[in-house]
């Protein structure tokens, strides 16, 4: 509905049956996205993985909901010419930046994620620079969770080879990956 111009603009998703408005995002949310995203593209393709790595793009899951999230690492070799969506069996990993959404994002929508069949999910905590890693979804909820701080990097529980090492900087860590031997 929103690909059709039914919402003049804004940018919602779909969860649980509603239609929710995505709010704006400050500077810091969107660095990190930006940062986080170039990290695991640059991890997947260092890997030898074909699979994309977007922003904001609606993922199609088979309970109805579209979420969308700020980052979708997906194998797209499934996907058909001129989808509008991410199809959600495709989704390898979801990553959502939180700060006034941890809440959410740590509840109600690792819980959907997992319901789904979202095999790892991370959500990043700007305000403590750190990353809830979600794994081993079920109809519960995910069976597997830790939280690993940014400066000290972090792995992939379901994709191989991927890691994501800090930067130098505390305040704004540019993440990259280190290089494949």
């Amino acid at each position: 509905m929103a690909a059709n111009g039914g919402w003049d603009g804004e940018r919602v998703e779909l969860l649980r049956g509603m239609i929710v408005k995505l709010s704006a995002k400050p500077i810091p949310h969107g660095a990190m996205q930006t940062d986080m995203s170039l990290a695991i593209r640059a991890g997947v393709q260092a890997a030898g993985y074909g699979w994309r790595v977007d922003q904001e793009i609606s993922v199609d899951f088979a309970d109805g909901s579209q979420p969308m999230p700020d980052i979708a690492v997906w194998d797209a070799s499934g996907a058909g010419h001129g989808a509008r969506t991410i199809p959600g069996a495709a989704v390898k990993l979801v990553v959502e930046i939180a700060a006034t959404s941890l809440a959410a994002d740590l509840g109600p929508m690792a819980q959907d994620y997992a319901a789904s069949g979202l095999a790892e999910y991370w959500v990043v905590d700007l305000d403590r620079r750190q990353v809830h890693r979600h794994g081993d979804p079920g109809p519960d909820g995910y069976r597997r969770a830790d939280v690993v701080k940014l400066a000290v990097g972090f792995g992939s529980w379901t994709i191989p080879g991927l890691a994501i090492v800090a930067g130098p900087k505390a305040t704004q860590p540019a993440l990259q990956m280190p290089a494949r031997r």
